[in-house]
């Protein structure tokens, strides 16, 4: 009796097996034609055309990784408003409310950080506005008596002037996050 089991489990484990392998061929089947399909269209289009359609994949590509950063600001943001939530419901030290009031141009620059990345993450701030928004944090920073905020928002603005010109936001990412670290360290 306990062959007979196991040689039912086995064939049932085999019959699973040859369904995901039918399953896996088809699949690949429909990308092997999807493929063709793709590359006999590609091949009808014309030089313009194909320049038109590349053009506009970049493009693409170019909005998701604006929408990348735009994802990483927000959370920066949160983080910001999350800190200042609690420390307002904490209670401060006599040394952090003067810190505060001595240096109003990193609390200016901070909060139009957190402003820049409400609008990128709602969507309604293109690329050369966010550009203007991070200039305009960068030039509160200039004021600032803090070196840390002065640094971030430089290397900042440098960054996300880069990306402009290159497509590639990773070190905007970088810098914005460092920056939204400092205010949280440094500004509160």
């Amino acid at each position: 009796m306990g062959y007979a089991s196991k040689a039912r489990k086995e064939f049932a484990k085999e019959q699973e097996l040859e369904k995901l392998r039918a399953r896996k061929n088809q699949q690949d089947a429909r990308k092997a034609e999807a493929d063709k399909q793709a590359n006999a269209r590609w091949e009808s289009l014309t030089q313009e055309e194909r320049e038109a359609l590349t053009l506009q994949m970049e493009k693409s590509a170019k909005r998701k990784k604006f929408t990348k950063v735009a994802i990483v600001l927000v959370i920066i943001a949160l983080g910001i408003i999350g800190s200042k939530q609690s420390q307002t419901t904490s209670s401060q030290s006599p040394a952090a409310s003067t810190r505060s009031s001595i240096d109003i141009m990193t609390q200016k620059s901070c909060e139009d950080f957190t402003a820049a990345s409400s609008g990128i993450s709602k969507g309604i701030t293109t690329g050369s506005e966010a550009r203007k928004q991070i200039q305009s944090v960068y030039n509160n920073a200039q004021y600032s008596t803090d070196a840390d905020i002065v640094a971030a928002a430089t290397e900042m603005l440098a960054a996300i002037t880069s990306a402009q010109d290159t497509n590639d936001y990773s070190a905007f990412m970088t810098a914005a996050v460092t920056f939204g670290n400092t205010c949280i360290a440094h500004a509160g």
